[in-house]
């Protein structure tokens, strides 16, 4: 095997196909010239290869695979159009449980929505729930006033039971209370 020229002479790294073609492309010199990178010590052979980023399939990719290999009937197509598509299984079981939960959230295509995904509601809508918010406030009020009148009707009887001079003369003045 020849090593990648331009490096010292006592490594031995095998020649890389990217390699080659990006001396190619650079118009750099081939055979015993002299490679200099800056920053780049010659003694190394290490060789980086550009690394792609994560793959990120779309949704419209992730449905058409899916009735690909729906449409597999024979024993070793799905394993095979896997291959093809460079997939993996535990791929297609992910997708299927992403699109499954994205249709069951997804509104019907009419309904316009908010950006967190829920339909927008109409002016009665929200009128509605302004108004049912606005009873239930109420309905709490109305509940801590009467609480209140009963704890002072309580404590009327209780203050005109104690008191002798007002069970003597009960006619007279004082509230009286009716229950």
């Amino acid at each position: 095997m020849k090593g990648i020229p331009g490096l010292a002479s006592n490594t031995s790294a095998p020649v890389c196909q990217w390699w080659v073609s990006q001396i190619a492309s650079k118009n750099l010199p081939k055979g015993g010239g002299d490679i200099l990178m800056e920053d780049t010590p010659t003694t190394t052979a290490e060789v980086t290869l550009p690394t792609e980023g994560r793959r990120v399939y779309t949704l419209a990719y992730k449905r058409h695979i899916l009735a690909r290999i729906d449409a597999c009937s024979h024993l070793g197509e799905k394993s095979a159009l896997l291959r093809r598509e460079g997939l993996y299984a535990s791929y297609v079981t992910k997708w299927r449980q992403q699109l499954a939960r994205h249709d069951k959230k997804t509104p019907s295509s009419n309904t316009p929505t908010n950006k967190g995904g829920r339909p927008r509601l109409s002016q009665a809508e929200r009128e509605n729930r302004a108004l049912r918010k606005e009873n239930e406030r109420l309905k709490k009020q109305l509940e801590r006033a009467e609480l209140a009148v009963d704890v002072q009707k309580k404590l009327l009887r209780l203050l005109d039971l104690s008191s002798p001079t007002n069970s003597t003369d009960s006619s007279n003045s004082g509230p009286q209370s009716s229950s």
